[in-house]
């Protein structure tokens, strides 16, 4: 039995390498999570302005984070990474920034609101 778990476990750990000599060799890989930092961002950014915000400021806070994640990485292997991708990231991240300003914008409004009534 324990040596049914072993053949497993050497196959599981050989796929990875195979794996990761063939997307070096390209040169030109996408950046992890580009596409859901994009959307995440553009999605929040919507919901700040609706009553439901809190759920769009979650949406933010997750591009935001996972954008610097994103840009670290850029930056250790510029070179490694398609120029669509790393714009489809700083896009994304910017919607998360206009995000949350509109956020603040529309707590400072709200509180502006209910002193004036």
């Amino acid at each position: 039995m324990p040596q049914e778990h072993e053949i497993i476990d050497s196959d599981l750990l050989e796929f990875p390498k195979e794996t990761k000599a063939a997307t070096t060799s390209t040169g030109k890989n996408r950046i992890l999570n580009d596409s859901s930092i994009f959307y995440k961002g553009i999605i929040g950014m919507i919901l700040c302005l609706m009553p439901a915000a809190i759920i769009g400021l979650m949406l933010v806070k997750i591009s935001l984070e996972q954008s610097k994640i994103a840009l670290t990485e850029y930056k250790d292997a510029p070179n490694q990474f398609r120029e669509s991708s790393i714009k489809m990231v700083k896009s994304g991240r910017t919607f998360a920034f206009i995000g949350l300003a509109l956020f603040i914008l529309e707590i400072i409004a709200l509180v502006t609101y209910m002193s004036l009534i």
